[in-house]
């Protein structure tokens, strides 16, 4: 797993497959700009070519070749709507997952704390359907 970010911030972060942020990288989910402050992950955008970013000595040369996402963008868990409505399984169909005019970063940032608290019982239905009427108001909650 290519990372890039101050810190390993799971096991799957091997010290020699840390890549350094280009100036100008975009998240390949949200497209907000990527700084040297954010953890997430980078996936080669075509293996094939995976070798052409290394040089003979192993050492990156082409940042390019790869999708930067976000940790928080590339979370699993869901989309809030899910989540709120049957857990962090699942889908909701074809409807918008995210909270209206929420960023898709910040809803990414929202299904990743949802999903923490789900996987330790702490989204009971009681509080997943206060928090669907804060977070999607005037729509009718369906599992």
């Amino acid at each position: 797993m290519y990372w890039f970010g101050r810190k390993p911030f799971s096991h799957a972060c091997s010290p020699h497959r840390k890549l350094t942020v280009a100036p100008d990288a975009v998240c390949n989910w949200c497209d907000e700009p990527i700084t040297e402050s954010d953890d997430g992950y980078a996936t080669p955008v075509l293996t094939d070519h995976l070798t052409a970013a290394f040089d003979a000595n192993g050492v990156l040369q082409r940042v390019d070749l790869f999708h930067m996402t976000h940790y928080e963008c590339a979370f699993t868990f869901g989309h809030a709507r899910c989540i709120l409505t049957h857990g962090p399984s699942g889908r909701c169909g074809d409807r918008d997952r995210d909270p209206p005019g929420m960023s898709k970063r910040d809803a990414a940032r929202l299904a990743e704390r949802l999903g923490q608290q789900a996987l330790v019982g702490q989204l009971n239905p009681r509080l997943a359907a206060a928090l669907f009427d804060r977070f999607f108001p005037g729509e009718v909650r369906r599992n």
